[in-house]
Order: structure tokens, then C-alpha cells, then sequence
């Protein structure tokens, strides 16, 4: 579609905005006249329900976050079910994608109700041709998609003591590099402040938060390159699992077997040691992975009050601040 302009006047001065594409407004009416939109669809049927999908979204799609989830939603029979398609680097090797759903409840994340889930494969129906560095068409009784799966770049610059893992982006849109602290035996969540797609208030000169994540960081001073380090997410978020829960779920699956993650992880969980294998999957385990979720759950941003103490001394006090909030 050609992009349009539109000039507007202003107090004798005229601006030119560009026009907002179709379907970036959303309104009340669209949401209530979609209630009913899918009544006749059975939600017991996974593949009617999987076609479904694939028939009201676009030809072209980008999987942003980066362990490979395409999220969705849509009304049935006056409820919110959501669901993903997931294209994991362990999935696509073979051919394969992931198709789960479920009935929304309220503040409860869906869990009173029964999730469908199925896997596919050329077995059922559904092809997967690879077309490029990670690009895919898929078809499906008689869809056909072309698939792109999300590498992000952030503005992080390695330094001495630190390993770089791979910049990932979560379901929240907000894009990180995951680095080892070699000093510290752990990992970090540290934002690419050149791709922030939010606004931020300050809680302290050395503190501030998301507006729409409720992501918190820490302005971390002690380097050459100043950078924002994820210190807290929200525990309501987390509880709920939803687009806000921290991007524990979403790691740089692109880069990590290209790196030391696995040995990493056995240094600050040695219990681990030969149990993952190189993404942090649990060999004897089917689709379990160990949690990189080394900051903290807060109910009230007052608690990060006492990080402020930090904002002249090193990463050190940052990590034990969240050590110790996590007992």
C-alpha cells in the first residue's frame, strides 16, 4: 500500500504528518462487533482452528520474539483465545511447528481452561520449505505464508569482563543484549536504549521505569558506555504470564550455539553441569529449559529505593541488591 501525506494547519502553520496505515486504530466497535465473529468455528477442532488463524493473517509474517513464538488472539463466542505458532530453531530443523491455544480468563492467564496444542508436520499436513537464512514458506491446506524469523541488533559494545550471548527481543517489543559477567558469574539483561519503543519515568536519578512494560533498570555509571540493566519486572505480569513478564522466555536462540551459554550456566547453577545442552534445554526433559531470569519481582516500585545506594559503586551491589530481594 502507497504510504500518504497529510497536511494539517495548525495555528497558521502548516504540518505534514504521515498517514497511519489501515488498521493501526483500534476501537471499542471493532472489539464488541468481534465477539460473535467466529461463533460457528469448533474450538475442540486444532486444525479448523490453526486454518482459521492462518486465514486472518497477513501473507507475509515476522516472528519478532526471538525463541520463535508468533502470538495471537481473537474472540469466540464471546471469550478471548490466544495462542501461538512456534518456530524454534529445534522445530524448523525438522520440518516442524508448534500450534497451541487456549480460552483467556481474566487476571487468571487462562488457567481454568484446557489448552490445545499439536504438533505439525509434513505428516499432517503442513510443509515447511526453508528459503534463505532463516526464512521459511509454510503451507497448509491451501495457505501459504512466508515466515521471517527476527535476528535484532542493539548497540551494545563488549567489554573486558563481559561475554556477549546474542541481542534477543521478548514479546513486549523491547529489544536486549544477554551478556555473562565473567566477575560476577552472572547474566545480565541490558537495553538497547537506540531501539526503545516506550517512555520512561524516572524514580531516582539512577532508576527508571517502562511506561508500558513497568520494566525497571538501573543506570549503571561504572562503565565507559553508560547502559540501562534490567533490575525488576512486574509480579502481577509475571503471574499472569503475559506480554510483560520479563524476557526470561525469549533468549537469542539465533546466537547461543555459538557461544559458551551452556558452561555459563553450569557456573552459576553447577548442579546443572551436564544436564543442558548448548540453549539451555534439559536433555532429559521434552520442551523444558532452564529460567535466565536474573532480576527481580517487585509488587511496589518503592522497593527499589535501596538500589540508589549503588549508583557510585559497581555492578556488585546491582546483583546483590537482586539476590537479595529474590529471598
Amino acid at each position: 500500500m502507497r504510504s500518504s501525506i497529510i497536511k494539517v494547519l495548525v495555528y497558521g502553520i502548516a504540518l505534514t504528518l504521515p498517514a497511519l496505515a489501515s488498521g493501526t486504530i483500534h476501537n471499542n466497535q471493532h472489539m464488541i462487533e468481534s465477539l460473535t465473529s467466529r461463533d460457528k468455528l469448533d474450538n475442540t477442532d486444532v486444525d479448523a482452528v490453526l486454518k482459521t488463524v492462518l486465514d486472518n493473517i497477513p501473507d507475509d509474517i515476522i516472528v519478532y520474539p526471538t525463541e520463535g513464538y508468533y502470538y495471537f488472539w481473537f474472540y469466540h463466542q464471546g471469550n478471548l483465545i490466544r495462542g501461538n505458532l512456534r518456530f524454534s530453531h529445534r522445530l524448523v530443523d525438522k520440518g516442524q511447528v508448534s500450534f497451541a491455544y487456549y480460552y483467556d480468563s481474566e487476571l487468571r492467564g487462562g488457567e481454568d481452561f484446557k489448552t490445545y496444542h499439536k504438533m505439525y508436520s509434513s505428516a499432517d499436513g503442513l510443509i515447511l520449505m526453508p528459503l534463505g537464512s532463516r526464512k521459511y514458506q509454510m503451507s497448509f491446506q491451501g495457505s501459504k505464508k512466508i515466515i521471517t524469523l527476527n535476528v535484532p541488533v542493539s548497540d551494545y559494545k563488549p567489554i573486558a569482563d563481559e561475554a556477549f550471548l546474542g541481542n534477543m527481543q521478548d514479546e513486549s517489543g523491547v529489544i536486549f543484549a544477554l551478556v555473562f559477567n565473567h566477575q560476577l558469574r552472572q547474566f545480565y539483561y541490558l537495553l538497547d536504549e537506540a531501539q526503545s519503543y516506550e517512555r520512561y519515568y524516572e524514580l531516582s536519578p539512577h532508576i527508571s521505569v517502562g511506561t508500558r512494560t513497568g520494566f525497571v533498570y538501573f543506570q549503571d555509571n561504572t562503565r565507559s558506555q553508560p547502559r540501562k540493566v534490567l533490575v525488576g519486572v512486574a509480579s502481577r505480569n509475571s503471574a499472569l504470564n503475559n506480554f510483560y513478564d520479563g524476557p526470561f522466555d525469549q533468549l537469542p536462540d539465533h546466537n547461543l550455539g555459538n557461544t559458551l551459554f551452556k558452561d555459563y550456566v553450569s557456573l552459576v547453577y553447577p548442579s546443572l553441569k551436564g544436564e543442558i545442552d548448548s540453549h539451555g534445554h534439559f536433555l532429559d526433559k521434552d520442551n523444558s529449559r532452564v529460567v535466565i531470569n536474573n532480576y527481580t519481582y517487585y509488587r511496589d516500585l518503592k522497593d527499589f529505593r535501596y538500589l540508589e545506594q549503588c549508583h557510585e559503586r559497581s555492578i556488585e551491589c546491582v546483583q546483590n541488591f537482586i539476590s537479595l530481594s529474590k529471598r
